[in-house]
C-alpha cells in the first residue's frame, strides 16, 4: 500500500513540475521559436499571443511577411483589433483562422489554413503562426507546415512541433495528435503513392470521428464532449 502511495506521489509531483515548466515557457518566453526546417525556405516562426511591441519587433527582426492567427478573434476584442491593425500598418498579410484546442479545424477551415501555408511557399514569404499559448494549436499547424513546406515525415514533424518544451503535453488520444496520427495511418496504407495532406483533408478527414475518439478516451474535458454533429 505504501509503495502505491509513493508511486502516486511521484507521479503527482512530476505532473506539477511539468505544469510549472509549461507555465514558465508560456509566461516568460512568449514561446517564440523558429520551426525546424532542414535548412529550407521560407522560414516559419511560432509564438504565443504577443504584445504589439513584441510582435512588431519579431516581424521586423525575422522578416516575417505573413501572420497566421489560429486563435481567432474579432474586432470587438481589443487584442485582436490591435494585432490586425499593427500587421496591416506594417504592410504584412494577416490571416485569422481560429479553432479550438479541443476541436480541430473543420474541413473548410483546414483548407484555408493549408492555402496560407502554400501561399507562403509559392511566394517564398516567411510565416508566423500563433494562437494564445503557442503550444497546442500552433504546434499542430507548425507540424503541418513542416510536412507541406519541408517534406518532413509525419512522425518527425510530430516530434519536432508537439512536445513539452513548447508547452504541449502529448496525448496520443488528444484531438491535436489524432489529426496527424490518422493522416499517418492513411499514408501507411499505400506507401507507394504518397497522399499529400491537402488531399487527405479533402477526401478522408472526418472531424467528428476525432472528437468522438478524444471524448471516449477522456482526452478532452467532459464539458467539451461533442454532440456528434458536424464533420
Amino acid at each position: 500500500m505504501r509503495k502505491v502511495i509513493s508511486i502516486s506521489l511521484k507521479i503527482s509531483l512530476a505532473l506539477i513540475l511539468i505544469a510549472g515548466l509549461i507555465t514558465y515557457l508560456i509566461l516568460n518566453r512568449k514561446n517564440i521559436h523558429q520551426v525546424e526546417n532542414n535548412g529550407l525556405k521560407p522560414l516559419v516562426f511560432r509564438s504565443a499571443q504577443l504584445k504589439p511591441k513584441e510582435l512588431a519587433h519579431l516581424i521586423a527582426s525575422k522578416h516575417i511577411d505573413i501572420v497566421l492567427n489560429v486563435r481567432g478573434g474579432s474586432d470587438e476584442e481589443a487584442w485582436y483589433k490591435q494585432e490586425k491593425e499593427l500587421i496591416l500598418s506594417l504592410g504584412k498579410e494577416y490571416h485569422s483562422l481560429g479553432f479550438s484546442v479541443y476541436r480541430p479545424p473543420s474541413k473548410e477551415r483546414f483548407i484555408d489554413i493549408i492555402n496560407v501555408i502554400e501561399k507562403a511557399k509559392a511566394e517564398n514569404k516567411n510565416l508566423l503562426i500563433h494562437c494564445k499559448a503557442g503550444a497546442d494549436r500552433t504546434g499542430l499547424i507548425s507540424a503541418i507546415s513542416q510536412i507541406i513546406l519541408y517534406d518532413f515525415p509525419i512522425d518527425k514533424a510530430f516530434k519536432s512541433s508537439l512536445n513539452i518544451p513548447y508547452g504541449h503535453l502529448p496525448n496520443p488520444n488528444g484531438p491535436v495528435e489524432q489529426v496527424l496520427l490518422r493522416y499517418q495511418i492513411a499514408q501507411n496504407k499505400d506507401p507507394q503513392h504518397k497522399l499529400n495532406f491537402k488531399d487527405w483533408i479533402r477526401k478522408h478527414y472526418i472531424r467528428k470521428e476525432i472528437l468522438v475518439h478524444a471524448a471516449k478516451h477522456k482526452a478532452i474535458p467532459e464539458s467539451k464532449y461533442p454532440n456528434v454533429a458536424g464533420g
